[in-house]
């Protein structure tokens, strides 16, 4: 796993209101963006894992300007979490957002917690399997400079071999292929 972790100090929506939650995931409050990158502050995040019939991820760039780990690669789609969004609500909207799908059935698979010197996120993670061409995706070109498909076996590589990617999104993205059953349950919930 990556020890080196890089935060800026300024963001694109540095005043954002997020919602905090105490190291149980339990709603306390409000803090801006900037607060919670700067005081380290317990908050949810979504980490949407969107795949193609043929197993490969929609693994995104993350943009230069981002707070947390500029430049790396992300294995989920997602972000923080508004202070008046549900869970789902976020998950749609970074979705749509970042890469532009809207209109996704999504479905909470399970939560995880990740701790490191800048972030402090219990991650709602969810998975879907959606078709679509690189060139047909819309990036949200401030948070996301482009996507590339991976398999599985390539990302586990890549991540082996030192390639900088979020590791929050390698602890979700573990947690996510370790799960024999979420095979079965993404088969079962998309094929209705």
């Amino acid at each position: 796993m990556q020890s080196e972790v890089n935060i800026q100090q300024t963001s694109l929506s540095a005043e954002e209101i997020v919602l905090i939650v105490d190291e149980n995931n339990v709603p306390i409050g409000r803090a801006t963006r900037r607060e919670v990158r700067e005081k380290n502050l317990w908050h949810r995040a979504s980490y949407i894992f969107v795949y193609n019939s043929k197993g490969q991820f929609y693994v995104q760039k993350r943009s230069i300007r981002k707070d947390y780990c500029p430049g790396y690669f992300d294995l989920a789609n997602g972000g923080v979490m508004g202070a008046d969004e549900t869970d789902i609500e976020n998950a749609q909207r970074e979705l749509e957002e970042e890469i532009g799908l809207k209109d996704v059935e999504l479905k909470l698979l399970f939560n995880c917690k990740y701790r490191d010197a800048g972030n402090g996120v219990w991650g709602n993670v969810f998975g879907v399997q959606y078709d679509i061409d690189l060139k047909d995706m819309k990036l949200q070109e401030e948070e996301v400079e482009y996507i590339v498909l991976l398999t599985r076996e390539e990302i586990l590589s890549k991540i082996q071999e030192g390639e900088k990617f979020t590791p929050d999104s390698i602890m979700a993205f573990k947690q996510f292929i370790e799960l024999e059953e979420i095979k079965e349950y993404l088969d079962k919930a998309y094929s209705q």
